[in-house]
């Protein structure tokens, strides 16, 4: 074998190889390039879209090939109607709920489904469906392939106990406000009547103006009396 037949025998090996591994490099760019599929992360999951009188529960489950069937049904939200809704989940093995957070009335669906279910409380603006032929069936089956796939960003919900703590404290808030609102128009009735007892003494409410206030009560009642 002579000299440029060797040469020319590395030359094309190299090309080759450069070839091939360009090949490589653009695959692996094209597989990058291509979108994610998107996983599954709960097989067996619900959506629940809530209205004041009645709620819509969509069960989606997945199988291994990647086919999602849907189970629909209707409740009102009376806590017997609930209690079928919740016995409906236990009958599915579906423990994972997803729910609309609409005003206040997802609070009685959720305390019914506290204890069996793990639920996901979302923002009506993260599972808004998309503008089109809306109905109830379809904007359930629509947050339940969200959730689905966990494209629902949950809102945090406290314990029990801390929610029942909170709601003492925000009516004890309440009271206070109120407490003192009374007590600005206790005194401006009296700057009204023109009695100055905030310029003479120091605390309205106390025992020495709730005994001047009873006795000038008494005075009036014996004049009145008098006079007639």
């Amino acid at each position: 074998m002579t000299k440029s037949t060797e040469s020319y025998n590395l030359i094309s090996n190299s090309f080759v190889k450069r070839k091939n591994s360009q090949e490589i490099g653009t695959s692996r760019l094209l597989r990058k390039e291509l979108p994610p599929i998107l996983k599954i992360a709960y097989p067996n999951c619900c959506g629940i879209d809530i209205h004041k009188t009645f709620v819509v529960a969509v069960i989606a489950i997945t199988t291994k090939q990647g086919i999602t069937e849907y189970y629909r049904k209707r409740f009102s939200t009376f806590t017997n109607s609930l209690i079928q809704l919740r016995d409906q989940l236990e009958y599915y093995s579906c423990f994972d709920v997803c729910l609309e957070s609409t005003g206040k009335y997802w609070i009685p669906v959720f305390n019914i489904l506290e204890k069996s279910c793990n639920i996901c409380l979302a923002h009506p603006k993260y599972v808004k469906a998309i503008r089109g032929k809306k109905t109830d069936k379809k904007d359930a089956q629509w947050i339940a392939d969200l959730f689905k796939h966990d494209s629902v960003a949950a809102s945090f919900i406290p314990p029990l106990k801390i929610r029942q703590l909170r709601d003492l404290f925000r009516y004890r808030l309440k009271l206070t406000q109120l407490q003192v609102s009374e007590k600005n128009r206790y005194q401006n009735c009296l700057t009204w009547s023109n009695l100055q007892i905030a310029s003479v003494i120091s605390d309205v409410f106390g025992k020495v103006l709730k005994l001047l206030s009873r006795a000038s009560l008494t005075t009036l009642k014996r004049s009145q009396i008098l006079n007639r």
